[in-house]
């Protein structure tokens, strides 16, 4: 029964476990799904799981280690230059960005070599692991449409893409 096997995650109170997978006289293997939030923080966490019989009860307290939310990291980009008086097809793959955030990324701006703001940039964002909820295994590709640079064409260098 569910119901009888909670789990408590630091000083929040017990919740009830999702499902028992296994059970017998030596031990119990339960499986639970934590709200988004519960745990907050990177570092140790303590994890205590109780088990509530009709003659005893029985608890265990488990450390876990949390890592720590990765940052944003380019993983490629392609092509990587192109002519400025022409415009520019790029696909960029972002791996560890927040699916809400990533979702919620619709444009970009380009700034020239001279620092002059040129245009906004036209983005696609398609998440490229659709299972994937987690900042962890999330990787994003963007296509960007790269506008002629309107401080003329024979302003190259490099340019900064946000």
């Amino acid at each position: 029964d569910t119901t009888q096997v909670k789990v408590k995650v630091g000083s929040l109170a017990p919740i009830p476990v999702t499902t028992i997978l296994e059970s017998n006289s030596d031990f119990t293997v339960v499986y639970t799904a934590l709200p988004n939030g519960v745990i907050s923080s990177a570092g140790n966490q303590n994890i205590t799981v109780s088990i509530y019989g009709p003659s005893e009860s029985r608890a265990g307290t488990f450390r876990i280690y949390v890592k720590p939310v990765p940052v944003p990291t380019l993983s490629s980009i392609f092509p990587v230059k192109g002519l400025s008086s022409e415009q520019t097809a790029v696909r960029v793959f972002v791996k560890h960005m927040d699916p809400v955030t990533a979702t919620a990324t619709t444009t970009a701006t380009i700034r020239a070599p001279n620092g002059v703001l040129t245009a906004a940039v036209t983005v696609s964002n398609v998440p490229q692991q659709v299972t994937c909820k987690d900042i962890y295994c999330d990787l994003h590709q963007f296509d960007l449409i790269l506008p002629t640079n309107p401080d003329g064409a024979l302003f190259g260098g490099v340019a900064t893409i946000t």
